[in-house]
């Protein structure tokens, strides 16, 4: 099933599920998974634990009871006992606060998500992609793009299109169509395609990689 045009499908679900899941968890256990699942050290981000189960518990109260005072609220958050019952408010300030919190803990994982896979880019998704779809000695990337996304087999010309199988033609078709329709009408012809392509692995997973990202070719 991963193999068809429904994985990434599958695989959101997956994650969905995950996240629905173990947000009910404790922050101390949300935070541990996320340092884990991202491969993040967790000293290198720095935040208020305190006051983010805190935010986690009042929130739970809103939804649950009415924002008073439980008993889970008080041993989670440590706070004195005599407060049960006690009615709490979100003011626009604790609102403001909240969302400072979480942007400050959002912008740190993003930084060191940066870091940590600044060689994931553009370029070398595409080249992946190429190299994973395309495995032939007529079908070597830099041969038709240069670092810029740009299409260079014009110019440099080493071989003949024509060359190519059935089968690569209508997979190379369908890449370039993502970039310029008029190259492909300049190139290929409707009978030099063959439409059994369409039922091969390689060709599903090209087919569901432009779906999902339909201008990445447009854009340098």
């Amino acid at each position: 099933m991963i193999d068809t045009v429904f994985a990434s499908d599958v695989i959101e679900f997956i994650i969905d599920d995950f996240i629905q899941k173990y947000t009910y968890e404790s922050v101390n256990e949300i935070m541990s998974r996320t340092f884990k699942l991202l491969g993040i050290d967790s000293n290198k981000i720095k935040f208020d634990n305190k006051g983010l189960i805190e935010k986690k518990e009042r929130r739970n109260i809103l939804v649950h009871n009415n924002l008073k005072i439980d008993k889970k609220y008080i041993r989670i958050t440590k706070c004195e006992p005599n407060r049960i019952r006690k009615q709490l408010e979100i003011s626009n300030d604790y609102i403001i606060e909240t969302i400072e919190l979480i942007q400050g803990i959002l912008s740190q994982f993003k930084n060191e998500l940066s870091i940590k896979y600044s060689q994931y880019n553009r370029s070398q998704l595409l080249r992946s992609v190429w190299g994973y779809v395309f495995d032939s000695e007529l079908l070597k990337y830099d041969d038709y793009w240069n670092e810029s996304s740009s299409f260079i087999f014009e110019n440099k010309k080493k071989f003949d299109i024509n060359w190519l199988s059935s089968g690569e033609k209508t997979m190379l078709a369908y890449w370039i169509q993502h970039y310029s329709t008029g190259i492909v009408d300049r190139y290929f012809k409707f009978e030099d395609m063959n439409m059994a392509v369409y039922s091969m692995k390689h060709m599903n997973f090209l087919v569901e990689f432009f779906n999902k990202y339909p201008f990445i070719l447009k854009h340098g």
